[in-house]
């Protein structure tokens, strides 16, 4: 098993139509969002689905990484 760590928007209200507008309406300010949350993150309209989600995922360590190393998780998003 990979040892990495995400976060995620996941959207889903139950309706497929107002997931994709929701997640359209937050892509239109795609670059305003990537800027205040420090770093690119992803993007996933997913249309073959009724949710969509927005994430980052640290693929420098994680849970079995050790408590110790947690904070460096956290700030790596800013790399």
């Amino acid at each position: 098993m990979d040892d990495k760590v995400a976060a995620e928007l996941y959207i889903d209200t139950g309706d497929r139509d107002d997931n994709k507008r929701i997640f359209d309406a937050l892509v239109a300010k795609r670059d305003t969002i990537d800027q205040a949350f420090g770093g690119k993150l992803e993007w996933e309209r997913l249309d073959e689905k009724r949710a969509c989600r927005i994430r980052h995922a640290i693929e420098e360590g994680g849970l079995t990484s050790g408590e110790d190393q947690w904070p460096k998780l956290g700030s790596s998003r800013r790399a």
